[in-house]
């Protein structure tokens, strides 16, 4: 069973990621222009742009299970479990 999150948790994660990416957005407009209202100009339009695009790759992301584990595979694996079968294996020479 995957970790997927749930439609609910990608629409918050997708808010408060358009809050920050929106006033870097901003910000760089308006020190690029010298102009605060081309800044929220340019951020105000990808705000509706990003927000969608967002939320889709979000969901796409969800569904994927490259780089996913599984809940039982978290819980179970202790760290030494985890450093034991991950670390490289080399044959020893005599």
């Amino acid at each position: 069973m995957l970790n997927h999150d749930s439609k609910s948790r990608s629409i918050l994660k997708t808010l408060t990621w358009r809050i920050v990416a929106s006033l870097d957005t901003f910000l760089i407009a308006w020190w690029i222009t010298s102009d605060p209202w081309a800044g929220a100009s340019i951020a105000g339009i990808e705000i509706v742009t990003k927000i969608g695009l967002y939320y889709l790759h979000e969901r796409a992301w969800s569904h994927a299970t490259v780089g996913a584990l599984s809940h039982e595979k978290v819980e179970d694996e202790t760290l030494s479990d985890f450093v034991h079968h991950h670390q490289p294996h080399f044959k020893h020479r005599k």
